[in-house]
């Protein structure tokens, strides 16, 4: 199978990049963020056009950085008072703010999901704290437990998943060269298991299905797929041109965005699923760039967020998966 380049949405502020992308099953939500102003923007995946956004520019300068999904709300972290989550309805895309109190000294949030009642926040740190997780109240940002990190070797929490049982958090230290997968027992909010991945420092997203999680990696410049049972890692793609960021899973294919670090250029590549085999690769055809992890999936086609510096404007690449024609070159 290949990728078929279907169409693309062009964000109508010109000025902003999409952050992150989220699907609910009808509509495409996106975070696009310039400085000082955060947006919310609402896609329509049939047409890719925007039928609604809100944007927020107030004393707290809101750029949204990291999004989540859960029930009918969006949450979305402050990029510059990192305590602060926004709140925000999907119908109306009005926002409340949830103000949370972190778990040490100079610790920032970084990520965060939700088990449809609850919400789990990563947070991180340069200094030498280690990394922790909030279980947080979602309708008054009160903190009802904390997960805590092993001391000296995690530092930030990167990325969290939730799949229904558990959480799985990965962590990094920016001085040790450290990297783990943990698996974490909602109920108690302690550590059920923990994967250190081989050479791994820097994993900026993950995606999982029922048995895997698949993790790009910025130093190794690799794809780890690690078997969620055993907490172990079972295959390893090979060198990736560039710098992955961003991840999404569909049908046994894993989908990963990268830029070269040279000439700034957007790659997305498919993988097969058992083997972590390039099977397809895409190249846009201008200068352009992705700085956060926005890919997602629909259940059928694929979604790409990049800053096109050729236009100046940020866009979301939409793919099929099809038997023939690949990839389609930006001109």
């Amino acid at each position: 199978m290949k990728l078929k380049l279907i169409d693309t949405w062009n964000d109508p502020y010109s000025t902003d990049f999409p952050s992150q992308a989220v699907f609910d099953g009808t509509y495409l939500y996106v975070v696009t963020a310039a400085t000082n102003t955060g947006r919310i923007q609402k896609i329509d995946p049939a047409t890719m056009a925007t039928v609604d956004s809100k944007t927020w520019s107030e004393s707290t300068d809101w750029d949204g950085h990291y999004i989540w999904l859960s029930g009918s709300y969006i949450y979305s972290i402050d990029n510059y008072d990192m305590t602060l989550i926004r709140k925000i309805s999907t119908s109306t895309l009005a926002g409340v703010w949830l103000s949370l109190a972190g778990p040490g000294s100079f610790m920032g949030l970084d990520c965060g999901t939700s088990d449809g009642s609850v919400l789990y926040c990563g947070w991180g740190t340069a200094s030498g704290t280690v990394a922790k997780i909030t279980k947080v109240n979602n309708t008054t940002g009160a903190t009802i437990s904390t997960w805590t990190g092993i001391v000296d070797q995690d530092r930030s929490v990167n990325d969290i998943l939730w799949d229904g049982s558990y959480i799985y958090a990965v962590t990094t230290h920016n001085t040790k060269s450290k990297c783990y997968l943990h698996k974490i027992d909602i109920s108690t909010m302690t550590t059920s298991s923990s994967v250190a991945l081989p050479g791994g420092t820097y994993p900026y997203s993950m995606a999982g299905n029922t048995d895997y999680i698949y993790m790009p990696d910025q130093t190794t410049k690799v794809v780890f797929k690690i078997r969620k049972s055993v907490m172990a890692v079972v295959a390893t793609s090979g060198i990736i041109n560039g710098l992955p960021v961003g991840i999404t899973v569909l049908n046994n294919k894993v989908f990963i965005n990268y830029d070269d670090a040279v000439g700034r250029t957007l790659w997305c590549s498919m993988l097969n699923g058992n083997t972590l085999a390039v099977e397809d690769t895409f190249k846009s055809g201008v200068p352009s760039w992705t700085l956060t992890p926005s890919m997602t999936n629909d259940g059928t086609f694929i979604y790409c967020g990049t800053e096109n510096s050729g236009p100046g404007i940020g866009q979301i690449y939409k793919f099929a998966i099809a038997a023939s024609g690949g990839f389609v070159q930006i001109i």
